[in-house]
């Protein structure tokens, strides 16, 4: 090649360098799609970029509400922008309520012409729950299964040892007045009969001794001449 061509290359990638043509500033960013924080706390908000462009970039973080939408600037009492210039970038939310409820977006800018230096991420939905919601958690639900479990193997027991003993703690006191009932009638029974023999015994003797008056009168009366 000779010095006019080589020229004429270096003269194209000089106009292509200037023009933005051999290396473009291209950034990408991603969000999470959904958080969930609780009130009166603090929460991170992240939001990661990639890019091949060399200088740092600006960050922003616009905020969507229900019926309004903000800028939002760092003022290190609510909202703080934590990041060095890298990937990943955090907006830390300080004094959570129920009203900060909203869709978050990250906007990464360069200091290009290109309009791929400049994105923005699909928002961050974030949901602030009552400081109460904090009680539902998984170790909590386990607990609960387990307590439930607990007991109801607790009560099988115990409904077990009263049915073998329902003769002992349910039947006695019906037992014991059957059992009465018969030591009563036994006993009046006993004591009728002991009449009756006393009554029978009496008469008997009475009949034995007039047999025997009968047979001394008898005698007494063929001894006569």
């Amino acid at each position: 090649m000779d010095m006019q061509g080589l020229g004429a290359v270096l003269f194209l990638q000089l106009v292509l360098h200037y023009q933005g043509g051999i290396e473009a500033c291209v950034v990408t960013v991603e969000q999470e799609p959904q958080q969930v924080a609780v009130s009166s706390k603090a929460t991170n908000i992240s939001c990661s970029f990639h890019s091949n462009c060399t200088e740092p970039p600006k960050i922003f973080w616009f905020r969507f509400l229900d019926k309004d939408r903000e800028v939002l600037n760092p003022d290190r009492v609510k909202f703080v922008f934590k990041t060095e210039g890298s990937s990943p970038t955090f907006l830390q939310i300080d004094n959570l309520n129920i009203q900060d409820s909203g869709v978050y977006i990250c906007g990464i800018a360069y200091s290009r012409q290109e309009p791929t230096s400049k994105r923005t991420g699909s928002g961050t939905t974030l949901v602030v729950r009552d400081e109460s919601y904090k009680m539902v958690t998984p170790g909590n639900i386990a607990l609960a299964v387990i307590c439930s479990l607990l007991f109801i193997y607790c009560a099988g027991v115990f409904s077990y040892y009263v049915y073998r003993s329902k003769w002992k703690i349910c039947a006695t006191p019906q037992d014991k007045d059957t059992t009465n009932k018969r030591i009563t009638a036994r006993r009046i029974f006993q004591t009728v009969a002991q009449e009756y023999h006393k009554r029978y015994d009496g008469k008997l003797q009475k009949q034995r001794n007039q047999v025997i008056e009968d047979d001394a009168i008898y005698q007494n009366t063929h001894r006569v001449p």
